[in-house]
């Protein structure tokens, strides 16, 4: 298990992860920035996966 897959277990699922996705394409700054930091905190990049590396 990778760090990532923690963040999405910590953010609700899916779901959550999609919400969270949302968050960081969104237009608020102070809310994209408060978003990574703490996605940040648990390893998480922000790189592209591929898509065969994603299930």
């Amino acid at each position: 298990m990778t760090f990532d897959n923690y963040l999405v277990d910590d953010v609700g699922g899916i779901g959550g992860f999609c919400e969270m996705l949302e968050t960081l394409a969104g237009d608020d700054p102070e809310e994209k920035e408060s978003m990574k930091t703490w996605a940040r905190s648990f390893g998480w990049t922000g790189r592209m996966s591929k898509p065969e590396n994603m299930l």
